[in-house]
């Protein structure tokens, strides 16, 4: 997503490591999806 809004605005074509590092190098590393859902109910997940 990043990477199309990158190439829209600048006309510049960039990989997703590229985008990566400059998202690091700016605070903002990518963010990494949950292992498991939030809404997920423990009990029942015992049970």
């Amino acid at each position: 997503m990043i990477r199309e809004l990158i190439r829209n605005r600048f006309d510049v074509r960039l990989s997703e490591m590229s985008v990566g590092r400059l998202l690091r190098k700016l605070g903002t590393p990518p963010q990494k999806p949950l292992y498991k859902a939030y809404q997920r109910d423990e009990e029942k997940v015992k049970a």
